[in-house]
C-alpha cells in the first residue's frame, strides 16, 4: 500500500509493504473497510511494538497488548492508504503468487553451494603412485625429485567433477523462474547473439503487452492516490487547498529505439514542419535535465540571444 502522510510540515509518501499490513475487506477486495499498520520498535522488543487502526470514520494507536493509547477522528473522511495490485483481484484481497519465486530462489542457493563445494574438492587432479613398495604418501611438486623402484609411475588423474552440469541447471532453474513470472528467458541469458531489430521487438513482445496492461491498472492508482494525497494535503493547508474540481491524468511515454543524431534530427524537423511539436519539446527530449518547459523556454531564448551576438560580432 501506498500511505500519503503530513510528516515535518511536508507531503510525504509511505510505500508498506504486506508483511505490516492487515486490512478487512467489505464485499469486493477493494471495499476495504479497515486498515492496521503494525509499527515494530527500534531495538525489535515485543513491548515497543503499536498498532494504527484505520477506518473511514476513526483512528486509533494501540499498543502492544491491544489497549488504545491515542484515537480520535478520521480527519481526512477516506482512507489515507492506496493498495497496488500487479493484476486486478477478483476474489480475496491477498492475491496468491510469489511462493514459486521463494521456492526457486532456496533451490538456486542450495545449487551454488553445492558447485562451490564440488570446485574445491573435485575440481583439481589426484595423484597417484604404481608400483611404489610399501605404499605410504610422497611429498612430489615442482622441482621435487621423487625415486620410485622400476617401472614405477607418477602422475595425477582428472576427476569427473559434473561442474557444467550444475552450472546448467542453475540457469535451467533460473530461466524456468523467468518464464513461469511473465519474463523472456532471452532477458537472461549471458550469450552474446546477433539479432535484427525485428528480431528483439518480436521477442520483447510479451513484455510490451505486459507493460500494456500494466499501464492500465497503474493510471487507476495515479488516479486514486491524487484524490487521498488531495484529502491529506487539505486537511493541513486549509489556506491553499487543491480544488475538488482539480483533476489528474497520466501520460505514460512509450519506449522509442534508439536513433542516430542525423535521424532525430530528420524528424524533429518533420514534426516541427506539421505543427506536432514546439522547439521546446524537441529540446526537453535532447537534454531531460530541463525539468520544465519554462526551464526548456528559457534555454532557448539564451540560445537564441548567444547566436544573434555572434553574429553581429562576425559583421
Amino acid at each position: 500500500m501506498l500511505r500519503p502522510v503530513w510528516r515535518n510540515g511536508r507531503l510525504d509518501l509511505d510505500v508498506l509493504p504486506g508483511d505490516i499490513l492487515d486490512v478487512i475487506v467489505g464485499d469486493s477486495p477493494e471495499d476495504i473497510l479497515s486498515v492496521m499498520v503494525t509499527h515494530y520498535g527500534q531495538n525489535g522488543r515485543p513491548e515497543e511494538i503499536t498498532y494504527s487502526v484505520w477506518s473511514i470514520d476513526s483512528w486509533e494507536q494501540l499498543d502492544w497488548r491491544g489497549h488504545v493509547i491515542d484515537g480520535g477522528a478520521n480527519p481526512y473522511g477516506v482512507l489515507p492508504f492506496i493498495p497496488l495490485w500487479d493484476h486486478a483481484p477478483t476474489d480475496a484481497f491477498w492475491i496468491a503468487g510469489g511462493d514459486d519465486l521463494v521456492a526457486i530462489q532456496d533451490a538456486i542457493n542450495k545449487a551454488l553451494v553445492d558447485l562451490l563445494h564440488t570446485m574445491e574438492f573435485q575440481g583439481f587432479g589426484v595423484g597417484w603412485v604404481r608400483g611404489a613398495e610399501g605404499g605410504g604418501n610422497l611429498q612430489a611438486g615442482p622441482g621435487a625429485l621423487v625415486e620410485l623402484p622400476e617401472k614405477g609411475e607418477l602422475g595425477f588423474a582428472a576427476t569427473q567433477a559434473p561442474i557444467e552440469e550444475m552450472v546448467g541447471a542453475i540457469d535451467k532453474l533460473v530461466k524456468w523462474a523467468a518464464v513461469t513470472n511473465g519474463l523472456p528467458a532471452s532477458s537472461l541469458s549471458t550469450d552474446p547473439t546477433d539479432e535484427s531489430g525485428i528480431s528483439k521487438i518480436v521477442g520483447n513482445a510479451e513484455l510490451s503487452e505486459a507493460r500494456s496492461d500494466d499501464i492500465a491498472l497503474w493510471r487507476s492508482y495515479e488516479k486514486r492516490l491524487f484524490g487521498v494525497i488531495r484529502a491529506v494535503w487539505n486537511y493541513h493547508n486549509p489556506g491553499r487547498t487543491l480544488s475538488d474540481a482539480a483533476t489528474f491524468s497520466v501520460d505514460f511515454a512509450d519506449p522509442k529505439p534508439e536513433a542516430s543524431e542525423k535521424d532525430q534530427a530528420a524528424t524533429w524537423e518533420l514534426l516541427l514542419s506539421m505543427g506536432l511539436i514546439s522547439p521546446v519539446d524537441a529540446v526537453m527530449e535532447r537534454n531531460p535535465d530541463l525539468a520544465t518547459r519554462e526551464d526548456a523556454m528559457a534555454y532557448l531564448l539564451t540560445v537564441r540571444d548567444e547566436t544573434a551576438a555572434l553574429k553581429e560580432q562576425q559583421i
